[in-house]
């Protein structure tokens, strides 16, 4: 194999990895969000529970 296939395969290695690493930090940041957004509604239901009593 020569110089210029080496090269291709990398830069091809590289965006692959690329765009499954993006997919992977969107899917971490989206149920990041959604375990913050069911925290925050857990928090909303102790308040009224509290000033319920």
């Amino acid at each position: 194999m020569n110089k210029r296939s080496w090269i291709v395969i990398v830069i091809a290695l590289i965006a692959g990895g690329y765009k499954i690493w993006n997919k992977y930090q969107r899917h971490v940041e989206k149920s990041d969000y959604q375990a913050k957004i069911e925290q925050s509604i857990e928090t909303v239901k102790d308040i009224k529970f509290k000033s319920n009593e």
